[in-house]
């Protein structure tokens, strides 16, 4: 048995632990010795006994001689004799600090911030190891080797270092780490509701000479108030599954609290422009800058199989925008669009477009001779709840759409890069409105393209499912819609949306 001195043990490592009933385990000691060594690395960190440790320490104060020195045995011989390793094996250093790590993290007389800052090493040290072997590192295979999900991983990166880079935190006066997640969520909704203010109060002093006519806006806002009356709004925060049991917590209920108005309808409705697209778009273009369009225009869908006969409600859906769907018509409005969206977008700016692949040369055709420099790679929607349609004897099930995107000039790049053009999603048809597309969709899109904060204008908003991704995403959203209808239940969506306390995802 090796012995060494209390005071060269470095407990450097060791952040505010809770000892327990240290003169307890001190009279054990004394009656019937220490059962357990502590266990040292090579340069005489301590890894695992701090209650012993602590125990001896008071026990010294008594008794110098007998307990100024206190068992330990090395790392190295804890994890052979643990089955970690083989005796006698060599292994590197950044190996055996994340094999310390790795045993730390799952100890339970750690507290939750000493796990969450040793997790935060751990895929520190990991990345580097991987980095200067040629490989990759991510959050999801340090969730693998310790058998934590990837948004656990991402959560106590997050909250791990900020403990490490802020010892005043009030973090670390928080019992568990669920505490501190929810600490978290609440400063994120003050930063959030805080920065969407000085957005609000920005866009109604600069949009005052585009806003839509003052008949129109009582009329829009009396039809979204009626449909939040019918529907209200409430604010719900939900922990699923309790996901954060590992590091302490228990399982959670789901609290539910009163929605408190952040943004009021008017102030919804300013970021919608009631007309004509490309009037609109004009007039926008003078009054703010106008960094990339993403759009789903009506035109040129072909909606004749889209509902079977047995399914009335679709087709009433469908019905109630057949008149602004019709494809000769609209079809040849689009090069026009294309032609004034160059004119109003940024240089740097991207146009995404979905459209019906019957038309896809002649979009690109006619994109590329107005300017447009075209990715050959469409981005495809694979719908995982696809349309169905009336002649199935001759038709397959329209189960992908597609979108163009063109860029602006060759300083358009692409915000991130994308390792894939696709996304797999359900769709999400409303009842006033057959294509309204899901969050799912408008994510993967707008975040390739574009940064946060920029802004992003849809030309034919309907419902406003763009806008909300836009809003969602921390991009500065502006819509034109010509039907009033779909504007009144555009903005009580966005109204909803914005006055909801944020999902824990915006925590990573």
């Amino acid at each position: 048995m090796q012995y060494i001195d209390l005071s060269e043990v470095n407990e450097q490592t060791r952040l505010r632990i809770d000892l327990g009933d240290i003169e307890e385990l001190a009279e054990s000691i004394r009656e019937e010795g220490l059962m357990q060594p502590i266990v040292l690395s090579n340069d005489k960190r301590l890894i695992a006994g701090g209650r012993r440790l602590a125990a001896f320490r008071l026990l010294a104060k008594e008794d110098p001689v007998k307990y100024g020195k206190i068992p330990y045995i090395t790392f190295e011989d804890y994890l052979v004799k643990a089955g970690k390793i083989a005796e006698g094996e060599s292994i590197s250093q950044a190996t055996l600090r994340k094999l310390e790590i790795e045993e730390n993290v799952r100890r339970k007389s750690m507290t939750w911030q000493e796990q969450v800052i040793g997790l935060v090493e751990y895929h520190r040290i990991a990345r580097l190891d991987a980095a200067q072997k040629g490989n990759r590192w991510s959050q999801a295979l340090t969730g693998k080797l310790l058998n934590l999900s990837q948004a656990h991983v991402s959560n106590c990166l997050a909250i791990g270092t900020e403990l490490m880079n802020d010892p005043e935190s009030p973090m670390w006066q928080f019992s568990s780490l669920l505490e501190a997640i929810r600490w978290k969520i609440s400063q994120k909704a003050d930063e959030a509701s805080k920065e969407l203010m000085k957005r609000i109060s920005s866009n109604r002093s600069k949009m005052e000479s585009v806003r839509t006519s003052t008949e129109d806006r009582k009329t829009i806002l009396a039809s979204a108030d009626d449909l939040l009356k019918a529907d209200p709004a409430s604010v719900e925060i939900s922990y699923e599954d309790d996901p954060f049991a590992a590091l302490g917590g228990g399982a959670t209920p789901t609290p539910t609290q009163p929605n408190k108005e952040v943004v009021s309808l008017e102030e919804c409705l300013d970021f919608y422009l009631k007309g004509d697209c490309l009037e609109q778009l004009k007039k926008l273009a003078s009054e703010t800058r106008i960094d990339h369009i993403i759009c789903d225009p009506p035109y040129g869908i072909d909606m004749a199989n889209l509902a079977k006969d047995d399914d009335p409600g679709r087709k009433a859906s469908i019905a109630r925008v057949a008149e602004t769907h019709q494809v000769k018509e609209n079809l040849s409005l689009l090069p026009e669009f294309l032609r004034v969206a160059f004119d109003v977008i940024e240089e740097t700016g991207f146009l995404c477009m979905w459209y019906d692949l019957d038309h896809h040369n002649f979009l690109q055709d006619t994109a590329s001779k107005i300017g447009w420099k075209v990715c050959r790679w469409p981005f495809h929607w694979v719908k995982t709840s696809p349309c169905l349609n009336q002649a199935p004897q001759y038709n397959m099930t329209k189960a992908v759409e597609h979108c163009l995107i063109l860029r602006r000039s060759e300083r358009a790049v692409l915000a991130t890069k994308v390792t894939k053009n696709y996304v797999l999603a359900g769709a999400e048809a409303r009842v006033t409105h057959p294509f309204y597309k899901p969050f799912d969709v408008w994510q993967p899109l707008i975040e390739a393209v574009s940064h946060e904060k920029q802004t992003i204008v849809d030309p034919f908003a309907g419902e406003g499912s763009s806008l909300v991704a836009a809003f969602r995403l921390n991009r500065i959203p502006y819509g034109i819609e010509i039907d009033e209808t779909h504007i009144a239940n555009g903005v009580q969506t966005i109204y909803k949306m914005l006055n909801s306390a944020p999902p824990i995802s915006l925590l990573v």
